[in-house]
């Protein structure tokens, strides 16, 4: 009797294992195809507004430039 019952507890790890196999693999898929979803929508917000993020990236060159530029000329 007491083999049946490891067989049966072997039986019934390997049904648990499984299971959480299973329902892990489906959670990481699910995720993973959520994460091309959001990938996607960034890169076409970032399309969207390309103009604003160089102009912004252009302006502040700029400024950076100026304040470099006045600073290393008041010390003359």
């Amino acid at each position: 009797m007491e083999d049946t019952e490891y067989q049966q507890y072997l039986s019934d790890q390997e049904q648990l294992l499984d299971t959480f196999y299973d329902e892990t693999e489906e959670w990481l898929n699910a995720r993973l195809d959520d994460l091309d979803g959001l990938i996607q929508q960034v890169i076409e917000e970032t399309n969207t507004n390309a103009g604003n993020i160089s102009q912004t990236r252009t302006d502040i060159m700029v400024i950076k430039w100026y304040t470099c530029h006045y600073e290393s000329n008041s010390s003359i």
